[in-house]
């Protein structure tokens, strides 16, 4: 079955359109504040809703810290700084701008590091809290989302298994290693 851009946007857009933005002090944990990446990604992304946040748009976002062009997207860890709920929330932003940005590296690399059924191996128990919010028309997009892209850029997904990704992402959340929230 071959899956259309537009399809799969559709569905992802469908699928996250009623998560709740976390607050503005939810969005990256007490911890991560003192990194200044940390830092960087609460100024990019505070207040913003994830359909609003410009992939493109280079700037410094902190007067405190050399930003050098940074973006919420310019990084290959950004989505490790996120809550739970903030992770929640902008992954559709992260998923969306992979199939949307050229030369989408940083981002691409984030959003399959964070959504590879081999990273859950040995979950910590904030990343298994962030798969657990996920509901199942999301997971149904995410794992569409993996599908788009081993049709259609197969060089951006060489090193994963298919088939672990296609099983890990169509069972049931209570078949998985992430923790059912309800």
């Amino acid at each position: 079955m071959s899956i259309s851009k537009e399809a799969l946007l559709e569905k992802v857009r469908a699928a996250f359109t009623n998560v709740p933005y976390p607050e503005d002090t939810g969005i990256v944990s007490q911890a991560d504040l003192w990194d200044s990446e940390g830092r960087l990604v609460l100024d990019a992304l505070i207040g913003k809703h994830w359909t609003k946040i410009e992939p493109n748009i280079q700037r410094p976002v902190s007067k405190d810290v050399d930003a050098g062009g940074y973006t919420v997207f310019s990084h290959d860890n950004t989505l490790s700084f996120l809550t739970p709920e903030a992770f929640h929330f902008y992954l559709p932003a992260f998923l969306i701008a992979s199939l949307d940005v050229p030369n989408n590296g940083f981002i691409i690399m984030s959003v399959l590091s964070s959504l590879s059924p081999d990273r859950f191996l040995m979950p910590s128990p904030v990343f298994a809290q962030k798969l657990a919010l996920l509901t199942e028309d999301q997971r149904e997009a995410i794992g569409m989302f993996w599908a788009y892209l081993f049709e259609h850029h197969p060089d951006e997904v060489s090193g994963y298994d298919l088939a672990r990704i296609a099983e890990y992402w169509s069972k049931p959340r209570s078949s998985n290693t992430s923790r059912n929230v309800d």
